[in-house]
């Protein structure tokens, strides 16, 4: 699960960033003329900013890759000479060629394999995220992102039918953040429960995507009481197909697949609790959830230029 913020220490994040080249498994490293050390893209998590967003943003300034995001590795947090850093990293696949130009802060970047990559690399910290990274990436074949919708209209305050009822102020801003942030996991399906509140959610981030909305019956809270087994069965089957699907249901369904996946399985029921336009990113391997990642919120996520 992706490391909380600590309040006492600087706050950075970036990326390890992976792709196959034949055999072999390759990894970006980039030189700092300023430090005269290789490690991987990183920088500062900006107020208000998500750990992830300026993950992302970090990457592609220093590198010119616009990767796809995968799960969290572990953080590191040490001392300097200003004070304790708290570095945040998720590992990133990367399928096209760099737009890389040299600047400041990076002046070199190579795709270095593994062996080499330890060799080159200026930290012991650095070195066991390779550790890290080498044995996931052969795990996952498939990711899930199950999405809680966004903040809805209240029962009291709507009037028509429930399935109706649509997204208030606050749930429009957090349906925007989803647009913002989701294209950075590589979406290619969007499936819906059948509610206004549901499909609002992801129709700002299906507009960008060029994506239809799939209504799915059995996301929807009715249904799934009904039938309780069917979401589950539905997201195996989508784990199968090796692709990324967005999932956007309301909380009662989100909490049952969770429970289904086992995921945070000695966490308290309160942490089965997503928030209002929430994300769960699930990552399967054959069949299994391998390890997942929980963004209460990806709200302040910046615009893409």
């Amino acid at each position: 699960m992706a490391a909380a913020g600590d309040a006492a220490a600087a706050h950075a994040a970036g990326g390890v960033v992976w792709r196959h080249a034949g055999a072999e498994l390759e990894v970006v490293l980039v030189h700092r003329p300023r430090y005269d050390d290789w490690s991987f893209p990183k920088g500062k998590v900006r107020a208000g900013e998500p750990a992830l967003a300026a993950a992302y943003r970090e990457v592609g300034e220093e590198t010119g890759l616009s990767p796809t995001v995968g799960p969290s590795l572990p953080h590191s947090r040490y001392e300097t000479k200003q004070g304790a850093k708290l570095v945040e990293y998720w590992a990133m696949r990367s399928d096209g060629a760099p737009g890389y130009v040299t600047g400041e802060e990076v002046d070199r970047m190579e795709w270095l394999a593994l062996a080499e990559a330890r060799e080159r690399l200026s930290y012991a910290g650095d070195r066991e995220l390779l550790d890290e990274l080498d044995p996931l990436v052969y795990l996952i074949s498939a990711t899930v992102l199950l999405v809680r919708h966004a903040s809805a209209v209240g029962p009291r305050a709507w009037e028509g039918e429930d399935r109706a009822r649509p997204l208030d102020a606050v749930g429009l801003q957090q349906a925007e953040a989803l647009r913002r942030g989701l294209p950075a996991f590589s979406p290619t399906h969007l499936l819906s429960a059948d509610r206004a509140r549901c499909v609002q959610t992801l129709q700002p981030l299906a507009r960008d995507l060029g994506l239809p909305v799939e209504l799915e019956a059995c996301l929807a809270e009715e249904e799934h009481l009904a039938s309780p087994g069917e979401a589950g069965r539905r997201v195996v089957e989508l784990a199968r197909g090796r692709e990324t699907t967005v999932l956007c249901a309301e909380g009662s369904v989100i909490r049952h697949l969770l429970a289904t996946f086992s995921v945070a399985d000695n966490s308290s029921a309160e942490e089965f609790e997503p928030e209002e336009g929430s994300v769960w990113v699930l990552f399967f391997g054959a069949g299994e959830v391998v390890v997942s990642d929980y963004y209460p919120t990806l709200l302040g996520w910046p615009a893409r230029a």
